[in-house]
Parts: structure tokens; C-alpha cells; sequence
């Protein structure tokens, strides 16, 4: 059985071939660890499902994919509650969602959120705070707008991930 699946940084994006193979793939290797989609364009509800089935999932990176549009759901998401790794930067993933899968993921420690305009200063201050106890490691380069300084915003968030101690 299949490992870890690396599509990322494809020259083209996934047509419905492609999507199709995909799913294939995954339902075929469902104790995938780990599975990188990075920039695979619009994924679609039937691949999203199948990532969904991939129970033993610990990193998931779909950055720069598109996953909000109409008929795609990620509200299962939260299942996937072995997912250590998250980078959802540059999708489109909306607001709820994220929050969704963040709080089904307790063993989250990785979080990458770059380029999320959608993504609120409250709301990624309150999921940090609240639902990201084992956080080590956010990546987030967006400066959210209507702030008054982006400083104090990240020093809010920051502040609440539960680093290690250098000595």
C-alpha cells in the first residue's frame, strides 16, 4: 500500500481524468500517511470524499487549491482526526470550514494559512487560542485588514501557540 502521495507543483492542473485517477488512487491506498495536492487547481466534492476516507492521514497539504466552490463539501473533514500537518494557504478554503477541520484535528501541531484573506483576525486568534492546543508551528504572511498594526496582531497569536522552551 501507498505511503505518501506527492502531486504538488504540477505544471497543469488536475483535469477530470486526472481527478478521476486521483480518486482511484485513494480509495485503492486508504491508510495514506501523508498526500500533497499543492497548486492541483479545482479538486472537486468526489476528490475531496476521498481524501476524507484517508483515515490514517496525518499531513494534508492543499495549498493553492480551489475546494469551496459549489458541490464541493469539506464539512467531513473533521474526520480526518490523526491530520498533524495542514497547509491550506493560497486556497479557498472558507472560514467555517477551516475551523471545522482544525477543531476535528486535536493532534494538529502544524498550521499554514498563508494568503487566506478570507480568513479573519478574530476568528484564526480565536481558533489558535481555542482549538490548537499542540500547535508548534503557524505559518501565516497575510496582514488582515482593518487592523492597526499587523504587529500586534501576530504578537496575539503568537502568543498563544504552545512553543518549546529554548534553554
Amino acid at each position: 500500500n501507498l505511503d505518501k502521495l506527492g502531486l504538488g507543483w504540477m505544471t497543469t492542473e488536475l483535469d477530470e481524468d486526472s481527478r478521476e485517477a486521483l480518486i482511484q488512487l485513494l480509495s485503492e491506498n486508504s491508510s495514506l500517511t501523508s498526500l500533497n495536492l499543492t497548486d492541483a487547481g479545482e479538486l472537486g466534492h468526489n476528490v475531496m470524499k476521498a481524501i476524507v476516507h484517508c483515515k490514517g492521514l496525518k499531513c494534508l497539504n492543499i495549498a493553492g487549491c480551489r475546494v469551496a466552490s459549489e458541490g464541493v463539501r469539506i464539512q467531513k473533514m473533521p474526520t480526518l482526526k490523526n491530520l498533524e500537518v495542514l497547509d491550506v494557504s493560497g486556497s479557498d478554503i472558507k472560514e467555517d470550514s477551516l475551523i471545522k477541520v482544525v477543531r476535528g484535528a486535536r493532534h494538529l501541531n502544524s498550521l499554514s494559512i498563508n494568503n487566506l484573506n478570507q480568513l479573519s483576525t478574530p476568528v484564526a486568534q480565536d481558533m489558535v487560542k481555542r482549538d490548537l492546543p499542540n500547535l508548534e508551528y503557524l505559518s501565516m504572511n497575510w496582514v488582515p485588514s482593518g487592523e492597526f498594526s499587523s504587529m500586534f496582531v501576530y504578537r496575539g497569536i503568537l502568543g498563544r501557540i504552545n512553543m518549546p522552551k529554548l534553554e
